[in-house]
Parts: structure tokens; C-alpha cells; sequence
């Protein structure tokens, strides 16, 4: 029979072994690699700024994220050195314990994502290059499976045009990927935001793919737009979410979306009030 010394002995040896197996590394798995990322990245050409982190999921397991700042007026072919490195510390690091979640790069107001296939990051910061040679992008978020564009602008008057000439500008770089581990990815997907940097007002309007612009919500939207204060919108095709500065003003509004956006899904229209 087992003495309890003899039981406790047991367990430090299996915590021993634990550590042993890996390699006396960081228990939070994720927080020692996000710093080993800011580290590395911040000792290299052309790299201004450098953040690590992540969630520490179980002892010495984790999935960590990175991302590096760079100038905004950085040339093409320094980005691509920029993006290369990240690219492969990225396929050297997800591995065994580590799950990277997120690695991106910082331009100005644009967040450039970063794969671990070549070609892919190749393809990316093309179609970023075709973004920022257009002065009326302020920012936005350019990774495989959705392009988000900021613009300044009247929603009630840009929208349609600016979603349009978008979707014909980039539409070249829409291309059925497959990523490293052999998943489908499908960069088709245009949102194209406008922002008010005083009130927080946001107003999203989205094209998925040729033949899906969403004339007839946008419409809608104008409608609304001229007799009703709006803090906030989502607007593709057959989906449509806004909400209103008055609470007051619910009902008429969503009586106005549903008589001009007839047969529509069901639940695909929604008008809230304000934000709590």
C-alpha cells in the first residue's frame, strides 16, 4: 500500500516531468511568446513599433498574436522585407503548444494582415498598394476574407458610388485562396465604413461578390437618413441593422424599412434605439 509520502512524491515527480517536458518554458505559453514577438520584431529594419500578446489557455499552452507598426510612408519593397519577416516568424512559431491567432502590420490608419503562405502576403500588399494610392481611404483592414475601407463622407450621398467604384477598383485581387493548411479562403468581400470621429457614429455598407451590391438597402438607408437621426448602420445585401438616436422614432422607422425592402428574409431587418 501507498504511504501518503510516498503519493506525494508521485505528484512532485509528474509536475517535474511536466516542467522537464517542456523545456522549463513559460507556463503562460502565450504571454512569454508575445514577448519573445515584441522582442525579435523591435531589433529589425524598418520596424518603428512591435506589441505581443494572447490568451495563456492551459499551462504552457497558448494562442498568442503579434503585430508591428511601420511607417506610413514606408516604400513597397521595404514593406515587403517587413511583411516577409513576419511571415516567417509567424510559420516558425505556430507550432506544438502555440496557436497564433492574429500577426499584423500597422501602416498609418491600415492594418495589413499577414498569413504564412508567401503568396498570399505577396497578393496582399499588392491589393494594399492599389488602396493606398487612393487618397480618399483614410484606413481600414485588409486581410484575405474582408477588405473594411474608412472614408470621410456623407453616407447619404457616397455610399452607393464610393461601395461601387470600390469593388470595381479592387475586384482584380479577388481571388479564391487556399491558406497553408488547405482551407478555402475567399477574398471577395468589400466593406466600405464612414466614421465620425466626434460622435462615434459608424456606418458600414458591404459587397460580397459581383452582382451583390445592396442598391435597394442602401436606398432605404438614404430614405431613413433624410428624416431620421441614425447613430449606426450595417448594411449589405438582404441584411439591414440600424440604430436611431430616439427611441421614439423606432416604430416609423421600422415601418418606412419594411414598406421600401418588401420580402424581405425574416429577421434579416432590424431597427434598434440608441446605444445603452
Amino acid at each position: 500500500m501507498k504511504t501518503r509520502t510516498g503519493a506525494v512524491g508521485a505528484i512532485v515527480a509528474v509536475v517535474l516531468a511536466a516542467v522537464t517536458l517542456s523545456g522549463c518554458g513559460n507556463i503562460d505559453a502565450a504571454t512569454g511568446a508575445g514577448d519573445d514577438f515584441e522582442r525579435f520584431m523591435s531589433e529589425q529594419e524598418h520596424i518603428t513599433g512591435a506589441a505581443g500578446g494572447g490568451t495563456n489557455d492551459l499551462p504552457w499552452q497558448g494562442s498568442p498574436s503579434g503585430e508591428v507598426t511601420v511607417r506610413e510612408d514606408i516604400s513597397a519593397d521595404d514593406l515587403e522585407t517587413v511583411v516577409d519577416i513576419v511571415g516567417e516568424y509567424y510559420v516558425d512559431h505556430d507550432r506544438g503548444n502555440l496557436d497564433w491567432k492574429r500577426m499584423n502590420v500597422n501602416i498609418g490608419g491600415f492594418r495589413l494582415a499577414v498569413e504564412k503562405t508567401k503568396s498570399l502576403n505577396d497578393d496582399l500588399r499588392a491589393l494594399f498598394e492599389v488602396i493606398r494610392e487612393n487618397p480618399i481611404y483614410d484606413g481600414g483592414d485588409i486581410q484575405l476574407r474582408e477588405i473594411e475601407l474608412t472614408v470621410d463622407g456623407d453616407p447619404s450621398v457616397d455610399a452607393l458610388d464610393l461601395l461601387n467604384s470600390s469593388f470595381a477598383d479592387l475586384e482584380d485581387h479577388f481571388v479564391e485562396y487556399t491558406d497553408i493548411e488547405g482551407r478555402p479562403a475567399l477574398s471577395d468581400t468589400i466593406s466600405v465604413v464612414f466614421e465620425s470621429a466626434d460622435d462615434g457614429d459608424r456606418f458600414i455598407f458591404t459587397q460580397s461578390g459581383v452582382g451583390q451590391r445592396p442598391d435597394a438597402e442602401i436606398a432605404a438607408f438614404q430614405a431613413l437618413w433624410a428624416s431620421i437621426t441614425l447613430e449606426y448602420a450595417r448594411v449589405e445585401k438582404n441584411s439591414f441593422y440600424v440604430q436611431l438616436a430616439d427611441e421614439a422614432s423606432v416604430p416609423a422607422a421600422d415601418a418606412l424599412v419594411r414598406s421600401l425592402l418588401v420580402g424581405y428574409p425574416e429577421g434579416a431587418i432590424t431597427v434598434n434605439g440608441p446605444r445603452g
